[in-house]
């Protein structure tokens, strides 16, 4: 799975974070990337909800675009 951001994080003092269902926790990810392709296959990261969650961790008021999701592959009935 691939995010695809109009704009990477520009603020060394925000973090950006990606929650792995399988694993039940946040995974930081790099957020100076236009393209982060996470490292583990999409269900890892959907759950049971089947919802992408990310979050934002900035000790100043910022401004940020929800990214862009793409996913290859096939889907299995």
């Amino acid at each position: 799975m691939s995010v695809y951001q109009n704009e990477p994080l520009k603020s060394s003092q925000a973090k950006l974070f990606v929650w792995n269902g399988m694993k039940q926790q946040w995974e930081e990810i790099d957020g100076s990337l236009t393209t982060i392709v996470l490292p583990e296959p999409a269900a890892s990261y959907l759950g049971g909800t089947k919802a992408l969650r990310f979050k934002i961790e900035s000790k100043d008021q910022m401004n940020y675009y929800l990214p862009s999701i793409g996913v290859e592959g096939k889907v299995k009935p």
